[in-house]
C-alpha cells in the first residue's frame, strides 16, 4: 500500500507526487528565485533513493519558510 505525500508548505494538506515539494498553489508563492534554487539542487529519483543533498534540503526549507506567513 501506497503512503501519500503531502504539500511540504506549512498548513498545507494537499496530496502531490513523492518528486514535488509543494502543491502547485502553494509552489506559486514561492519566490521564483528560491524555486530556481530548489530545482537546481533536486536530483532525479531522489524521493525514491532517500538521498537528498544538503544542498537540495537547505533551498527546500528556504521554500518553506518563505511562504510560512502566507498560510
Amino acid at each position: 500500500m501506497k503512503e501519500n505525500h503531502y504539500c511540504h508548505a506549512i498548513g498545507c494538506e494537499r496530496v502531490v507526487p513523492p518528486a514535488y515539494l509543494m502543491c502547485r498553489e502553494c509552489w506559486s508563492k514561492v519566490p521564483k528565485s528560491l524555486q530556481m534554487k530548489v530545482c537546481k539542487y533536486y536530483i532525479r529519483g531522489q524521493e525514491k533513493s532517500k538521498t537528498a543533498s544538503p544542498e537540495y534540503l537547505n533551498a527546500a526549507n528556504e521554500a518553506i519558510e518563505s511562504i510560512k506567513e502566507n498560510h
